[in-house]
C-alpha cells in the first residue's frame, strides 16, 4: 500500500490512497444505531421502523402491536418513527425534541411530513417496515437557523487525477475526519474545533441547500464508495484528538491540522458543499436521554 505523506511543522496530513489500494471496505457498510422500536442509519441518512403484524380477522389486542388492523399498524409505526426522530441528537447539546418543544409549528409540520413521507420496504423475516429519509424535508425543517444559504465560493478547481502538484497547492475535494480512536457519537449537525476551541467546521461553514440535500456530514466505519462519492477523489484526512460536549460529538483536531485545513485554497468551497465524512467505530454511537 502506498500513501502520499506531507509533513508540516505541526502535523502530518495523510491522503487517502488511490482507489483499490486501501484495505477493502464493503460498500454497504454503515453506522447503524439500534433502537427499541427501529434503527437509525447515520451513513445512508435514514430511519427504519418495523410495521407490526397485521391481523384483519381480529380487533386491536395489545400495545405490542400484535393483531393490529392495517391502518392501526401503520399508525403505530408512524408513532414509533416520531419517537425516534424526536430523540435524534441535533448537535452535541440538543435533541430534535428540544427544537420541537420550542416551536409547536415545526412539530405540527413534522407530523405532516411523517404522515406522508415514509416508504414501505421489506423488513425482517418476511415482514414490512417504514423507511424515512432524514435528508430533504426533515432537515429543511429541523436544521437550526444558523445554517444559512452561503454564496458560491470561487476556488481553483481540483485536478481530478489527484496529482502531487494538486495536493501541494491544497486543492482538496473534501474532508475526512478519522474519529475511530475516540468515543465520538453521531449528530445531525457535526462540529469540528481546534485545540483552542475555535470552530473549524459547523453551522457557519456549510450552506443550507447542501446541508438539507445531503446532510451536514455523514458517519461511516471506514472509507468506502459512499465516502469517496461524498468527499471526492482528493480529500484531506485528519485525525480527531478527542470528542467533547454532552454527547461527545464535537470533534477536536490539532491546531496544526486546523491551520493546514484553513490554509487549503479549496477548504471553504468543499465545506460549503458539506463534503465532509466522519469515521467512527461501529457500535460506538450511543443515545443520551433528556435535555442537557
Amino acid at each position: 500500500m502506498k500513501f502520499l505523506l506531507y509533513l508540516t511543522a505541526a502535523t502530518l496530513l495523510v491522503l487517502i490512497p488511490p482507489a483499490g489500494a486501501a484495505t477493502p471496505c464493503p460498500p454497504e457498510k454503515s453506522i447503524v444505531e439500534s433502537r427499541e422500536n427501529g434503527t437509525v442509519d447515520w451513513t445512508l441518512y435514514s430511519v427504519t421502523v418495523p410495521l407490526p403484524p397485521v391481523d384483519t380477522h381480529q380487533p386491536d389486542r395489545d400495545a405490542a402491536g400484535h393483531g393490529l388492523l392495517p391502518d392501526n399498524a401503520r399508525q403505530k409505526a408512524l408513532s414509533d418513527l416520531m419517537e425516534i426522530l424526536s430523540s435524534l441528537p441535533l448537535d452535541s447539546d440538543h435533541l430534535v425534541a428540544d427544537r420541537l418543544a420550542a416551536n409547536t409549528l415545526i412539530k405540527a409540520q413534522l407530523e405532516e411530513i411523517i404522515a406522508s413521507a415514509p416508504k414501505t420496504v421489506p423488513g425482517e423475516n418476511g415482514t414490512e417496515a417504514l423507511r424515512f429519509r432524514l435528508d430533504g424535508a426533515f432537515l429543511q425543517l429541523i436544521l437550526p437557523e444558523e445554517i444559512k444559504q452561503l454564496a458560491e465560493i470561487q476556488t481553483f478547481a481540483p485536478n481530478h487525477t489527484g496529482s502531487p502538484e494538486d495536493r501541494r497547492l491544497g486543492a482538496f475535494s473534501g474532508l475526512v475526519v478519522d474519529a475511530r480512536a475516540v468515543a465520538a457519537a453521531p449528530v445531525l449537525v457535526p462540529e469540528i474545533i481546534d485545540e483552542n476551541g475555535r470552530q473549524v467546521y459547523g453551522p457557519a461553514f456549510v450552506s443550507r441547500e447542501f446541508a438539507v440535500q445531503y446532510g451536514a456530514g455523514i458517519y461511516t466505519p471506514c472509507i468506502n464508495e459512499i465516502v469517496k462519492n461524498r468527499v471526492g477523489p482528493n480529500p484531506l484526512v485528519i485525525r480527531a484528538l478527542k470528542a467533547v460536549g454532552l454527547r461527545k460529538s464535537t470533534l477536536v483536531i490539532s491546531n496544526g491540522d486546523a491551520s493546514s485545513l484553513r490554509s487549503a485554497s479549496s477548504h471553504l468551497s468543499f465545506m460549503r458543499q458539506a463534503r465532509v465524512a466522519i469515521l467512527i467505530r461501529e457500535k460506538q454511537s450511543r443515545q443520551i436521554e433528556g435535555k442537557p
